[in-house]
C-alpha cells in the first residue's frame, strides 16, 4: 500500500461506506475532488467501541502506523472491502484540513480529510465521495478517536463512528448496516491488532517504555 505520515487507524473509517449491494463498475481513476459536504447536527446512525491495550500510548500508535497494523488485521467481508492505495491529494497529512483519496480492493474510491489532529489524544475525519452504491444512502462518514492513559499504564482507545444518511427513510437502513456489518468487522480487526501489539509490547514496562514520552 502507498501511504504517506497517517496513523492507519484512519483507513477504517472509510470502509463502512464502500459497502451495498448492486455496485457499480468502478471509475478507472479516482474521481474529481469536490467539496467536502458540510457537517450537520441531528440524527447519524453511530456507534461507540472502547478497546483497552496493554501497551505505552505513543509508542502504540507509532507501531500502528509503521506497518499499517490495523489494515493488516482487517478481514475483507462481502460488504467490506479493505483499503490498497492512498494518495493525499491537498495538504501535509495527516495535518487539519489535508485531503486524501483511498482505493479499495473492487476498485471503488472514496476522499477523506482531517478535521482536528491533536494526537496523541484526539483525532477527527470525515468520508465523502463515494464511487460506491453507497452514494445512494450516505452524504458522508464522521470518525473520532479518542485515546488515553488508563492509571495502570495501558492505552484505552476509543472509536466513535456517524453515517449521515441522505434521507430519513434511509436511518433504519444505514444504522443496520453499521450494528450487522461494521461494528463486527471493526470490533474484530481492532482485537486482532491490539492482541498482537500486547505481543508486540510484551515487557514493556521492564524495558522502561513511557506511555508518553517526556511527561
Amino acid at each position: 500500500m502507498t501511504t504517506k505520515s497517517a496513523p492507519a487507524l484512519i483507513i477504517l473509517l472509510s470502509l463502512s461506506i464502500t459497502a451495498c449491494a448492486g455496485n457499480p463498475a468502478p471509475p478507472i481513476g479516482p474521481p474529481a475532488l469536490t467539496e467536502a459536504p458540510t457537517l450537520e447536527e441531528g440524527w447519524h446512525a453511530e456507534f461507540v467501541t472502547i478497546q483497552v491495550i496493554d501497551a505505552p500510548l505513543v509508542p502504540l500508535q507509532q507501531w500502528i502506523g509503521r506497518s499499517n497494523e490495523l489494515v493488516a488485521a482487517m478481514e475483507e467481508t462481502d460488504a467490506i472491502k479493505k483499503p490498497v492505495e492512498v494518495k493525499v491529494v491537498s495538504g501535509t497529512w495527516p495535518e487539519t484540513g489535508s485531503v486524501r483519496w483511498l482505493r479499495f480492493s473492487d476498485g471503488h474510491y472514496t476522499y477523506e480529510r482531517v478535521l482536528e489532529n491533536r494526537l496523541p489524544v484526539h483525532f477527527r475525519y470525515q468520508v465523502w465521495g463515494l464511487t460506491s452504491s453507497a452514494s445512494a444512502h450516505i452524504t458522508y462518514a464522521q470518525g473520532q478517536q479518542d485515546w488515553r492513559v488508563l492509571e495502570d499504564g495501558r492505552s484505552e482507545f476509543t472509536w466513535t463512528y456517524r453515517l449521515r444518511p441522505n434521507g430519513i427513510i434511509k436511518r433504519p437502513f444505514v444504522q443496520g448496516f453499521l450494528d450487522n456489518d461494521m461494528k463486527p468487522f471493526m470490533e474484530g480487526a481492532i482485537g486482532r491488532m491490539a492482541s498482537k501489539a500486547e505481543t508486540q509490547f510484551s515487557g514493556w514496562r521492564e524495558q522502561g517504555l513511557e506511555p508518553v514520552p517526556g511527561r
